[in-house]
């Protein structure tokens, strides 16, 4: 009999009396990459936290490197070698990079004159985390900054770094590849075959399938908390994945929603701003989807914030129907019709202990102000709409959004967006951790949005994304816009060609 590194036998678990886990079977060996599969609400985070100690099964048993974890204990795991890297990222945004990779790991000099009292050692710290980026990952990143200065993939690096220098039994890792651009998803792939080489295991988290098929040894499908599927990749496709996933054949395929053009809604006249990118011109439609496209760190970022209001443009100019307009803060674009829709759902989106119907109507709240109270009738009701329109999954206006999938938290955020009546929707990552029927549902929402007349603005790692849902894409590289791509023009294989390369 192989032996098992992590073995789970009948987990449950169940929230608010809503079964989540409903008696879960899993088993990994040493060096196997196992790829934990389903749709959004399924239970792989619920799962991924109760293997790693964050939660406590409510029934079943959990065996680590033969010793049985009787508690939901995050140090009590840790200590029997397991790691994980977090879907939303678990970092500490004032420390410096060396310090976020090896918390709770520092080496200390001392202690002083014979005292409790040691150093940290940073010269230590520094070297190890160095050695740790540049030559197992491949990551060109001054260890020294300070983590909120950084970009979102760079932090997704630093998050991996810091499981990968805990040489762990096993390391969980939860759409770790979210927020990496292509070269860093291949340092990232580097990692995975020298961590198995080592003898550790990896639970991969992911919704980005033809990755799992690369890189799982086994994939393990959850639906509505139960194991649907566990089969080596080998005797699977992409397409009998899905169907397991939803429980049905879903095709993956853009929505064809008739939409036709109107006049300039947005226009960027030779935009810049410091640091970022400059001279870039482009405009949107009425009725038109237009994509943004470029590697971490050209600027696309920037860009999109730029729009929205949330930085300010240094150069050039920002036009709404004709018109030019000033924009120094977020509210300054609301005003102007320009709505922004964050990447990080965690961070900039959702407000976690809030319900549901509360953290999509928020931006619009002064729609239900009833002289000095708010109407939570008539804010009930508007989101009952946007639950029957978006296929939104919840228990209930007052379900805390953080208890959500990712998928669902992603269709409130849109309807927040909506409620505030754009004209202009600016989009970044706009399904970033959401499965492939929430996705389709999101591009579904977004087309018959542009349909009614207004315009789209998608910044996207996802080349697919870009190419199948925009109607033209504009492809930055280190700040420059390289081209725009149109027609038989628009194709995944030229958009990472001008994002990668000036020639």
């Amino acid at each position: 009999m192989t032996t098992t590194v992590l073995e789970a036998t009948g987990i449950t678990k169940s929230f608010g009396g809503v079964p989540v886990l409903r008696g879960i079977d899993l088993a990994m060996g040493p060096a196997e990459v196992v790829g934990l599969l389903g749709a959004n609400g399924a239970g792989k985070s619920t799962l991924a936290k109760i293997l790693c100690g964050a939660y406590e099964p409510d029934d079943g048993t959990l065996r680590i490197g033969g010793h049985d974890v009787r508690t939901g204990s995050v140090a009590a795991v840790e200590a029997l070698g397991v790691r994980v890297i977090y879907q939303e990222l678990s970092l500490f945004e004032d420390l410096t990079v060396y310090e976020n990779i090896l918390v709770r790991r520092e080496p200390v000099r001392g202690p002083v004159r014979g005292g409790p009292v040691a150093w940290l050692d940073r010269p230590r710290m520094i070297r190890e985390a160095t050695e740790l980026l540049h030559e197992r990952l491949g990551v060109d990143l001054d260890v020294r900054s300070r983590v909120c200065d950084l970009t979102s993939g760079q932090k997704q690096l630093v998050e991996i770094a810091r499981a990968v220098g805990a040489q762990a039994e096993v390391v969980i890792m939860d759409e770790p590849t979210t927020s990496l651009e292509v070269r860093e998803k291949d340092a990232l792939r580097s990692v995975i075959a020298e961590l198995t080489a080592g003898g550790t295991a990896v639970l991969y988290i992911s919704h980005d399938l033809d990755e799992v098929m690369e890189i799982c040894d086994r994939v393990v499908v959850l639906r509505d908390g139960l194991v649907v599927t566990d089969r080596p990749t080998a005797d699977l496709s992409v397409g009998s994945i899905i169907e397991a996933m939803v429980g049905e054949r879903v095709e993956q395929r853009f929505p064809q929603v008739d939409r036709a053009r109107g006049g300039w809604l947005l226009e960027l006249r030779e935009l810049g701003v410091d640091g970022a990118f400059s001279q870039v011109s482009l405009g949107v439609r009425a009725g038109e989807i237009v994509g943004v496209g470029g590697l971490s760190g050209s600027g696309k970022t920037e860009l999109a914030r730029a729009v929205a209001g949330e930085i300010r443009a240094s150069a050039g100019q920002i036009l709404r129907d004709g018109q030019p307009v000033t924009l120094r803060r977020i509210a300054d674009g609301v005003r102007a019709g320009i709505v922004f829709v964050p990447s990080d759902r965690k961070t900039e989106g959702i407000f976690p202990d809030k319900g549901a119907a509360w953290n999509a109507t928020i931006g619009a709240l002064h729609d239900f102000v009833r002289g000095p109270v708010v109407d939570r009738a008539a804010e009930n009701d508007a989101f009952a709409d946007y639950v029957d329109r978006f296929g939104i999954s919840t228990s209930g206006p007052l379900q805390p959004i953080g208890s959500m999938s990712g998928g669902n938290q992603q269709k409130v955020l849109l309807a927040r967006g909506l409620l505030q009546r754009p004209i202009v929707l600016v989009m970044e990552e706009p399904t970033r951790g959401v499965d492939v029927r929430a996705r389709s549902d999101v591009y579904r929402l977004v087309a018959e949005f542009a349909a009614e007349g207004h315009a789209v603005l998608v910044v996207s790692s996802d080349d697919d994304e870009l190419v199948g849902l925009c109607d033209r894409v504009v492809v930055l590289h280190e700040g420059v816009a390289r081209t725009t791509l149109d027609g038989p023009e628009k194709t995944v294989e030229r958009v990472k060609f001008y994002s990668m390369t000036a020639a």
